[in-house]
Order: C-alpha cells, then sequence, then structure tokens
C-alpha cells in the first residue's frame, strides 16, 4: 500500500521489471507464512493453553487485527487480479489462488475493493496507533534491549565501592524501590514478551514452587507502571513482590540462557536480595547465621583454625609470604569443612603428585572467595572478604590457580576482576585434560560403570564448560557414559545455587530429585560431577528417593584417581 502510494503521488518507480516480480511472490509467500504463524500461536494460547505462556486481556484482538489485515491484503490482490487478469500473477500465488475464488464476484468487485482497501488501511493505521500499548511495542524495544544486552561475564553485577558509598547520609544499595533501576532494566521488564521458556527451564517451577521467572518480571513491571516511585516489597496500597520469592532463585541462570530478548533474571534477583539484606536486614534466618559467621570466621562453616586440619596427613605444601609455586590449589570452603567433600581434595593432591606438578595451598591463609555473601545479598561482607584474600593471596607467587570449585572458579576468575585482581584461574576439569593431553597422567585402570555426566550451572552456563570433562571420562577405559535428557546448556539445576547450601526452604520437591530420578531413567549407576554443591544436593537426592544404592555420585577427581592409581 504504501509503495504504490510513493508511485502515484511521487512518480517513484519501484514496482517494475524483475524486482517487482520477485518482491510480489516475496511478499505472499511472506503473508502466507505470517498467517500460518497466526494460526498456530491463536491454537496453542487459546486451545492447547500451556500454563507457562502468559495470556492477557485482549491479546486475541492483537492476533485477530493481523490476521484480518493479512487477510484483506490478499483478498484486495485477489480482486486485482480478477478484474485486470494480470499476466505476471503467478509471482503472486496467493492472490492467484484467491482470484479463482472470488472470480464469481467480478461484477462487485469494485465496491468490494474499496471496502476491503478502507478496512485494510483503517486497521493498520489503528494497530501502528494503539502500538505503544499492545505486544507489537517489542517490534522496536526487543531490537534495542538485545543490542544493549550485558557483554560481560554471566552473572556480572555493577561493581560500586561499598566503603565509600556507606560514607553518604543517604546510602542505599541494591533495588528497594523503582527509582533504583538502571533504564536497561526498565527496558528489560518491558521487553518480556510473556512465552514462558523461562518457566520450562527453572528449578523453583519445575519442582512445585511458587516462583516462576516470567511471572516475576510480569509483577516487576507492574509496580514499575504504577505513578510515581514505588517499593518493591511495600505496597502501601499499591501493586508489591512477595518478599519471600526472591530468597527462591537459585541463580543457575537457566531462564536466562533460554531468553529470546536476554532479560537478565538474576541479577534482578540478587540486587533485589541486596536490598532486603542490606537496607532492611531482612532474609531467611539460616543464610543470615551464613552471612554472620563470614563477618567474624572469614567463611560461612566454622573457625579458621580448624579449615586444614584433615589435610595434614597427606603432606602438601602450604605457601608462606614471599614463596612460589606454579599451582595454587583453592580447596574451598565446602571442602575444608565437609567430610564427604574432602575426598575430592585428597584425590586431586594424589593426581598432582602423580603428575609431577610443582603445586601448594594457602593454608589457614585460604579464606572464603566470598561467593555466598555476594549471592545471598551482602555486598558489605563479600567486598570486605575479597579485599582480605587478595591481600593474601598477592604475597605469594604462582603462575595458575587450580579449584574444583565452580562457584570459587566464577568468583576468582570474573569478580576478583573489578578489584584489579588478573588471575589465571583453571577448573580441575581443565586441568585434568591438560595433563591427559600432556601425558603427565594415564588413565589405565578400567571403570566399568554406566556413567552420566550432570553438568554444574556455574561450570556450563556460566563459564561455557560442557565438553571437557566428558572428554576425561570418555579416556577411561570401558566407561559407558551416557547422557540425561537434559545435558549440556539444557541442564537441569542440583538447586544448590543461589544460597540453597545454606538455606533450607521448603516448597515443592528438591530439584535435586528430578535430576536424579532422570538419572535413574537412563539406568545411570554413577553420577558423575564436576561441583561440590552438586555433589551434595545429589546425595542428598539420592537417599530421599531410596535410590543411594542403585545410583553413586562421585567428583570427576575421584573417578580419575581411580584410573590412574
Amino acid at each position: 500500500t504504501t509503495v504504490v502510494f510513493l508511485e502515484a503521488d511521487f512518480k517513484i518507480k519501484i514496482f517494475h521489471g524483475w524486482f517487482y516480480l520477485l518482491l510480489s511472490l516475496l511478499a505472499d509467500i511472506a503473508g502466507a507464512v505470517a498467517i500460518a504463524g497466526i494460526l498456530i500461536a491463536i491454537i496453542r494460547r487459546w486451545v492447547i493453553k500451556p500454563p507457562t505462556i502468559e495470556r492477557r486481556k485482549y491479546d486475541w484482538l492483537l492476533y485477530l487485527a493481523l490476521l484480518f489485515i493479512l487477510l484483506s491484503g490478499f483478498i484486495l490482490e485477489g480482486l486485482r487480479i480478477a478484474v485486470t487478469e494480470d499476466p505476471w500473477a503467478n509471482f503472486s500465488p496467493v492472490g492467484l489462488g484467491l482470484s479463482k475464488i472470488l472470480s464469481p464476484l467480478i461484477p462487485y468487485a469494485k465496491p468490494l475493493h474499496a471496502f476491503f482497501w478502507w478496512s485494510h488501511l483503517s486497521a493498520v493505521a489503528v494497530l501502528i496507533a494503539t502500538m505503544p500499548w499492545s505486544r507489537l511495542l517489542h517490534i522496536f524495544t526487543l531490537p534495542v534491549g538485545v543490542f544493549f544486552r550485558n557483554l560481560s561475564f554471566k552473572g556480572s553485577l555493577p561493581r560500586l565501592d561499598i566503603e565509600k558509598l556507606m560514607e553518604k547520609e543517604d546510602f542505599s544499595y541494591g533495588l528497594i524501590e523503582t527509582s533504583n533501576l538502571t533504564w536497561k532494566q526498565r527496558m528489560d521488564i518491558d521487553i518480556c514478551i510473556g512465552c514462558g521458556r523461562c518457566e520450562e527451564v527453572c528449578p523453583s517451577a519445575l519442582s512445585g514452587g511458587f516462583l516462576s521467572p516470567r511471572k516475576f518480571i510480569s509483577e516487576l513491571k507492574s509496580v514499575v507502571t504504577q505513578n510515581g516511585s514505588s517499593k518493591f516489597f511495600d505496597s502501601n496500597g499499591g501493586k508489591s513482590i512477595d518478599k519471600n520469592l526472591i530468597w527462591y532463585c537459585r541463580t543457575c541462570h537457566a531462564c536466562s540462557t533460554v531468553c529470546p530478548t536476554m532479560i537478565e533474571h538474576v541479577r534482578f534477583m540478587v540486587e533485589l536480595r541486596q536490598g532486603r539484606t542490606m537496607m532492611e536486614g531482612d532474609l531467611p534466618v539460616d543464610a543470615s547465621r551464613a552471612l554472620e559467621s563470614m563477618r567474624t570466621r572469614g567463611n560461612p562453616w566454622g573457625p579458621q583454625m580448624e579449615r586444614m586440619e584433615w589435610l595434614k596427613p597427606n603432606e602438601v605444601r602450604v605457601l608462606s609470604p614471599g614463596e612460589k609455586t606454579d599451582i595454587l590449589y583453592w580447596l574451598g570452603c565446602c571442602t575444608s569443612y565437609d567430610q564427604t567433600k574432602q575426598k575430592i581434595a585428597v584425590n586431586m593432591v594424589k593426581i598432582l603428585k602423580k603428575s609431577g606438578v610443582d603445586f601448594a595451598i594457602l593454608g589457614d591463609e585460604e579464606l572464603c572467595c566470598g561467593d555466598p555473601a555476594r549471592i545471598l545479598g551482602d555486598e558489605s561482607i563479600f567486598q570486605e572478604t575479597v579485599k582480605k584474600q587478595l591481600d593474601k593471596i598477592q604475597k605469594v607467587s604462582f603462575n595458575k590457580i587450580i579449584t574444583h570449585c565452580p562457584h570459587c572458579y566464577h568468583v576468582l576468575k570474573n569478580e576478583y576482576k573489578t578489584f584489579g585482581a588478573n588471575l589465571n584461574v583453571l577448573h580441575h576439569s581443565e586441568y585434568l585434560y591438560e595433563l591427559l593431553s600432556t601425558n603427565k597422567i594415564t588413565l589405565k585402570n578400567s571403570y566399568p560403570h554406566r556413567v552420566t555426566y550432570h553438568d554444574p550451572c556455574y561450570l556450563g552456563r556460566y563459564q561455557g564448560i560442557y565438553e571437557l570433562p566428558r572428554k576425561i571420562l570418555r579416556a577411561i577405559p570401558e566407561i559407558n557414559l551416557i547422557e540425561m535428557n537434559h545435558h549440556h546448556s539444557n541442564s537441569l539445576c542440583c538447586g544448590g545455587g543461589g544460597g540453597h547450601y545454606w538455606m533450607d526452604l521448603k516448597n515443592g520437591v528438591r530439584p535435586g530429585e528430578i535430576r536424579v530420578e532422570e538419572a535413574s531413567s537412563i539406568n545411570a549407576d554413577m553420577i558423575a560431577v564436576g561441583c561440590v554443591y552438586c555433589l551434595q544436593m545429589l546425595d542428598d537426592a539420592l537417599k530421599s528417593k531410596n535410590l543411594e544404592e542403585k545410583i553413586h555420585v562421585e567428583d570427576i577427581a575421584s573417578i580419575v584417581a581411580e584410573s590412574i592409581m
């Protein structure tokens, strides 16, 4: 219609020659595909009705309007071809087909053409005029939101010096009210298309909990669209968010990984936690205990003096200030204070000694990396912990840090950079593969098990490491490596992230139970993991589902150690 207007009034020749024929053919194909797509959408939303899809009150009007615009356009084309007997009608296949159906109406073609032309034009005009208040606004906002997406590492948060901020009288941190949102966060809230993909993969939603990433973004939008600056949790008669909702997030990034508009759901969750924790002091009791332990002891577990007692029989060198080593082995809090995880470190020490590399540990100088404080919303403890740990790290010399905890790996590799540190950090799966590739270790003992590898969220979705652990496992003689239905970026979360290693919030089944049932369905007898959190969550789930006799869970380091010793 626009092109015809330009040709008639401005004498700009566009519709002529081969270009016209090609454009006509492509327009017909595109229109037919669009009609098919709209019909599928209507059937899916109003006939099949999957629970994860958002249906707004007047959505059906939008679909009918789009359908009418497309159909009326084809009717106009069919009437034109029927009356003019267009010799090039074969390049308008849909219009040609309709012209044969409409040919008996040729005597009424003129009034029919006028009616559909004005109806078509009016529908287009109304659709354009109402676009800012309909889902079609996404045509413009979605590309802008995707263009300005976060290009930093997964899970990155703005780094503000908390000490300087606390000197101000009007100190505020995190998301308390809508005025705290950045323009990009406002756009993220607005560009959600309600497709429900996030809800289909969210561990909290899958386990029957009341957290739905889609509904969460929708609720944020309800608060933001109120007049003035509104608090997210204190309604005062207006709309607000349930203050308990944010604590059910596992920060696994399954939602943002599948989101077609690249919304950062997890950043909203963590910044809302920061507001509740730092400004309101309102957080679950278990989380509060973990943070208090970090503040007083430097870790969320126990006395610092007991941190390395268990490792003394293994005769591991402890670095003193000023000393050097090639590999600094970072043990992590979970391993240091949990006997069931210490097996991983003992096996890694055996592997490192077998390979002949120069390695050492920090000993009692190793504090918590800070991840629990960051994820539970206490930025003050996080930054204080990082600065203390960096001060200790910078007193020794090393080439690489190796850690078997993806949470430590993520923080040391990515978050510490924002404090000026540029550490060469490797997950133990990366280093084990390096040792294999350089023939420093040889996998010779058979491991006749049906093994399935569980992708940890903080190693897979956060760091993109999927294949190296599998390559290591495939190199073991007689191993039968099989995949669960959900793997790689589509892997299901164990449920331990987002501070849930320390919080026991009962709401639905545990995500780990869903995962071990999936492993059981493929008759696996061993679940291999590369994360201490996953090891704990899946081991607990096996016991609660009475599967501990059928399936065992082991870290890849333990499996490798068994094959080389």
